[in-house]
């Protein structure tokens, strides 16, 4: 409502008062103020509340007392001079040992692989043809040699004897077409050696790699004697697969393997041929290069330990009319030369035992 008109206006707060009859002063209790209850305790202070003189639970009366305790200190539950087990009985005396040390589990006289040892060959000599070939002169042993020689002399006992030596030619499909290409040949599979009494055993393995050497030697001896001399053409799958370094190191150590296995065999090793393409790697001149440097290892390690080495020169060249179309194996015209290098090397091993790589002049 306007001001000046009517009713009149009061402050908010009255106007509040007003309009609430709680707050008005006729209905609100009078209550006393501090300063009242105040001086009413000072004028009766011997009537307080609650006496001081009487607490709720006296000092005097505690609810344990200190005089009787629970466990007794003077009865211990365990006597020490009663003992669970006395130190005079023992559970086991030293002297009942389990195992006693004069029955070991496996003596040291019984080795896990006894077909490696030199003393104990897979064959006895006397079932073998090349243990009755007899030893060379003097002038023709080479120092160190740990194989046999393959010289002229033991050649024609063998023929005067009736019976042959077997040469082992192990390696991967290069060997394999070898041996086809050998058998459409005139002079037959073993290269016309029978004259200096050898017969030629072809073993090919497609994609065959080093590991599978001792393996697959090991497989053929359960079949066959022990050969008179192993041509190994084997490694170049390897190459790209493995570090150059790493691989001619467990080629040497299986070479010693062999040695081991057949003391009187005559190891040959077939240098690895070049190649256009690689399985492993595009670059074919790193490729070429670790060839060469496995080859010249090789062959050092197989001279100084007194084995043969076929270098094959004549693919050195890499011509493209060597090699087949995949740029892995060899043509007709390369399987050829492949088969006269093999041929030529044995019978000159066989006519001069002291020339130990093919070609010598080289």
């Amino acid at each position: 409502m306007p001001r000046g008109k009517g009713k009149r206006v009061l402050p908010n707060r009255a106007a509040r008062r007003q309009d609430n009859p709680v707050q008005l002063p006729v209905n609100r209790r009078r209550q006393a103020r501090r300063a009242e209850i105040i001086g009413q305790n000072e004028a009766n202070p011997q009537l307080p509340i609650m006496p001081p003189q009487q607490p709720l639970l006296p000092p005097q009366q505690p609810l344990l007392p200190p005089q009787q305790p629970l466990l007794p200190p003077q009865q211990p539950l365990l006597p020490p001079q009663q003992q669970l087990l006395p130190p005079q009985q023992q559970i086991l005396p030293p002297q009942q040992q389990i195992l006693p040390p004069q029955q070991p589990l496996m003596p040291p006289q019984q080795p896990l692989m006894p077909q490696y040892l030199p003393q104990q060959p897979i064959l006895p000599p006397q079932q073998i043809g090349a243990s009755n070939i007899p030893q060379q002169p003097a002038e023709h042993q080479v120092p160190g040699q740990g194989g046999v020689q393959l010289g002229q002399p033991a050649a024609r006992n063998t023929v005067e004897n009736g019976y042959q030596k077997d040469i082992w030619i192990i390696g991967s499909s290069i060997v394999t077409r070898a041996s086809e290409h050998a058998h459409i040949r005139p002079i037959g599979d073993s290269l016309g050696l029978e004259k200096i009494g050898c017969e030629l055993v072809w073993i090919g393995m497609s994609g065959m790699k080093w590991q599978n050497l001792v393996s697959l030697v090991q497989s053929i001896l359960n079949w066959r004697s022990i050969p008179f001399s192993v041509i190994i053409h084997c490694g170049g799958n390897d190459i790209g697969d493995t570090p150059c370094g790493e691989l001619l190191y467990h080629m040497k150590f299986t070479i010693a393997i062999l040695s081991k296995m057949l003391p009187d065999t005559a190891l040959v090793w077939s240098n690895i041929l070049p190649r256009y393409k690689w399985r492993f790697s595009n670059n074919t001149g790193a490729m070429e290069t670790t060839r060469r440097r496995i080859n010249r290892g090789m062959r050092s390690y197989l001279v100084k330990i007194g084995g043969y080495v076929i270098k094959h020169t004549d693919f050195e060249d890499k011509h493209v009319g060597l090699f087949s179309d995949d740029g892995v194996h060899l043509s007709f015209i390369g399987n050829d030369i492949y088969l006269n290098q093999i041929q030529g090397a044995l019978e000159m091993f066989f006519k001069f035992p002291h020339c130990l790589v093919f070609p010598y002049n080289e």
